[in-house]
């Protein structure tokens, strides 16, 4: 990608510093309004003038084409299609492959399972903590209504 950058600067530069200096600009040379015989300049006045005898119509209809042509490309593309561009750029060599697969384990240990393992341990934390307070509003609810129904006796 870079050569073609400097190629393509190769070739800019010297054009855009011609341009800038001058030296390629062309300049047209003044007209003396004078210079054009009188002759020609009322045929072109009068021809201006003049109306055209037949006028355009603009509702003809278009004529259906006589042949219809399909035309196929055998040769292979010259671009990548997208996917296969994307495949090629962001799909792991086996060497990356094994390298990640050594840098996701720290001192022997796979981070990726000890990561599981706190997260089981925190969701079963959760739930501990949900289950006890669930049972204690529970409780809380029975004892009023063991409460209130002995009041009523």
């Amino acid at each position: 990608m870079t050569n073609l950058r400097i190629i393509a600067l190769r070739f800019t530069l010297p054009a855009m510093l011609l341009m800038s200096t001058g030296a390629g600009r062309a300049v047209a040379a003044p007209q003396d309004p004078g210079a054009a015989p009188p002759a020609s300049l009322e045929r072109v006045q009068s021809a201006l003038n003049h109306t055209p005898s037949q006028s355009l119509k603009f509702d003809a209809k278009v004529p259906v084409p006589a042949a219809t042509y399909r035309v196929t490309v055998t040769q292979p593309l010259f671009v990548l299609p997208i996917m296969d561009s994307l495949r090629k750029e962001f799909e792991l060599t086996p060497l990356q492959r094994q390298s990640a697969d050594w840098s996701s384990k720290c001192c022997g240990l796979s981070i990726a399972a000890l990561t599981e393992g706190i997260e089981k341990a925190f969701r079963r934390w959760e739930e501990n903590r949900i289950h006890d307070r669930v049972s204690r509003e529970l409780a809380e609810v029975e004892a009023a209504a063991l409460k209130k129904s002995s009041q009523d006796r």
